[in-house]
């Protein structure tokens, strides 16, 4: 039977990632809310090319505030000197599942989700709704939590117990869509979902504005970029203080200009006529057109937790750079030439390695072609979810 209509409906928590829901544009760099929109937008545009009309509506949460805060809490007094009280306090979750009440879910044909927690607060509401396969939840999980937790977590009974937990929870879940292949196996096999889509998180959104030639144009060869997360802290200067002192050590290595992107915005230095430039958070455009201008991007070394943010790591390949990056930072799938780093002075070794190739510049846009092939993966695939989305919803009609 055809579909004429659908009603889709967002968690609160999705719903905050993708701002403006009239809007849903793609305005300040973050890595959360560009993926969200990109796979967002691209599904209700093949909606629109498929003439099905929707109606967007935000999930309203009602639930006994005293009691969420008493359950949650309960392991911060008890376990509040160790490092177990996320992991815990997540797991719980689960038991206050039956205490959430979203009155919309009646009327829902699609829900997003955004991440596990989600699942673990509306697994009743939509569970009690949910005949057959309607409505279809895809739950959007831009990082693997097991990970996430497991690190924060010196006991693993919780993090078993969050796992357990999200087994569980995960049946009322239709697809899961993952950044990596890496945590997409996870997914598949340890959740059980039946659908589950790998949707890198490479996004070109500006195609008509950077094109190769475009591209090509700006490259500078003495620039560089070093790439953050918005949790940087000063630790980031003397990261960057320590290179340029090894750099002008070894003066055989052209580099004039650093660009930090990501870390708050810092009056612009000089060391031995070394540029040093902090952006800030800037317009994506705008981040991706300082990116454009360089032809290597260091990852500023992150924490065995911290997953997702793969975001900078192919935001910079799309731009034509090749990669240095902590062993943490390079995790998944690889491009060409990315290289690992351990402490400042191998980074800069490799830099003086790379220095003496023939042409980076070509070297970061093979990076960039490999970039824009898994771009195209990702039409394929989202094609294959709204496939797969509207095949089920048909079979109940």
């Amino acid at each position: 039977m055809s579909i004429n209509k659908l009603n889709i409906c967002l968690s609160m928590d999705y719903a905050k990632t993708l701002g403006n829901l009239t809007k849903l544009d793609y305005d300040v760099e973050h890595g959360a809310s560009v993926r969200n929109k990109f796979i967002f937008k691209s599904l209700l545009n093949m909606l629109n090319q498929k003439h099905i009309s929707y109606k967007i509506i935000v999930l309203n949460e009602k639930i006994n505030l005293f009691k969420l805060t008493s359950i949650l809490y309960i392991p911060f007094f008890i376990m509040r000197s160790t490092n177990l009280f996320r992991s815990c306090s997540t797991s719980l979750l689960a038991k206050l599942s039956d205490n959430y009440q979203l009155p919309e879910v009646k009327y829902c044909d699609v829900i997003f989700l955004h991440n596990g927690y989600s699942s673990l607060k509306y697994y009743y509401a939509i569970s009690k709704s949910k005949y057959q396969r309607r409505p279809f939840v895809i739950l959007e999980m831009p990082e693997n939590i097991i990970e996430t937790d497991g690190y924060l977590s010196r006991k693993r009974y919780c993090i078993n117990k969050l796992e357990n937990a999200l087994q569980s929870y995960a049946r009322i879940i239709d697809a899961i869509t993952s950044p990596t292949l890496r945590d997409s196996i996870y997914y598949s096999n340890v959740l059980n979902v039946p659908n589950v889509f790998t949707i890198y998180n490479v996004y070109n959104i500006f195609p008509e504005y950077f094109t190769d030639d475009y591209i090509l144009s700006r490259k500078d060869h003495a620039s560089i970029c070093i790439s953050t997360g918005s949790w940087c802290n000063e630790s980031i200067t003397k990261f960057i203080n320590n290179i340029i002192r090894l750099l002008n050590v070894n003066n055989k290595i052209n580099i004039t200009d650093i660009h930090i992107l990501g870390c708050r915005k810092m009056p612009q230095y000089n060391i031995g006529g070394i540029n040093v430039y902090f952006h800030g958070k800037l317009p994506l455009k705008d981040y991706l057109n300082v990116l454009s201008r360089c032809i290597v991007t260091i990852l500023y070394p992150r924490l065995p937790w911290s997953g997702g943010h793969s975001v900078r790591l192919n935001d910079a390949a799309l731009m034509g750079n090749i990669l240095l990056g902590s062993d943490y930072d390079l995790r998944g799938e690889p491009y060409k030439y990315q290289y690992t780093y351990i402490d400042e002075r191998d980074l800069v070794i490799k830099l003086k390695w790379l220095m003496d190739s023939n042409d980076l510049i070509s070297l970061g846009m093979e990076n960039r072609r490999i970039a824009l092939e898994r771009v195209k993966k990702n039409e394929e695939t989202l094609e294959r979810l709204m496939n797969t989305l509207l095949g089920s919803i048909s079979n109940i009609d």
